[in-house]
């Protein structure tokens, strides 16, 4: 039988579990993420995109403070190697993961990640984090609010929300019905 750990309520479980689908498919290479190999540190690759670093073991943010480091097992935060408070931790990180997710609807449309999530069987952890995934997404300053900017200002908006009931903004974690 499979041992999970006990996480506390985060959405941070699904968006790594999200991360290393997009890694595996060459989605983070896509959007422009360098790949290399880490040399002392166990596991997958490192993906890089400005001063936001990727590996399957957490993420580091390079800040005017120092680098904020997010370690996923034991779920923590640190700041110039420094514990840091998770919840402010998690704050710091999101518009960085928010931009990533903008830009996997704006590429794959704004089902994809309910049909990512519907796909597998997800192991219960990451399962039970759904909803407070769901929740980070469209909470304040969330996805839609992202994806509603006007480039330069001008024109239409780059995303038309989902239908009543569909895509992200539903704030559900059953899966999408089949079409």
């Amino acid at each position: 039988m499979a041992r999970f750990t006990v996480l506390p309520p985060s959405p941070l479980p699904v968006q790594f579990w999200l991360l290393g689908l997009d890694a595996r498919s060459g989605l983070l290479a896509q959007r422009g993420f360098e790949r290399t190999r880490p040399s002392g540190l166990p596991g997958s690759s490192l993906y890089t995109l400005g001063g936001l670093t990727l590996h399957s073991s957490g993420l580091w943010l390079e800040t005017p403070q120092g680098q904020l480091a997010y370690q996923r097992r034991p779920h923590r935060f640190l700041l110039g190697g420094l514990p840091y408070p998770t919840a402010e931790g998690v704050q710091r990180i999101r518009p960085h993961l928010l931009e990533h997710e903008a830009w996997v609807v704006q590429t794959l449309g704004q089902d994809w990640r309910e049909q990512q999530l519907a796909a597998y069987r997800l192991p219960p952890p990451i399962r039970c984090s759904v909803p407070h995934w769901h929740r980070w997404l469209e909470g304040e300053h969330g996805l839609s609010a992202l994806l509603w900017q006007v480039p330069g200002g001008q024109g239409a908006p780059c995303f038309t929300p989902a239908a009543p009931g569909r895509g992200a903004s539903a704030h559900r974690s059953e899966p999408l019905a089949q079409t």
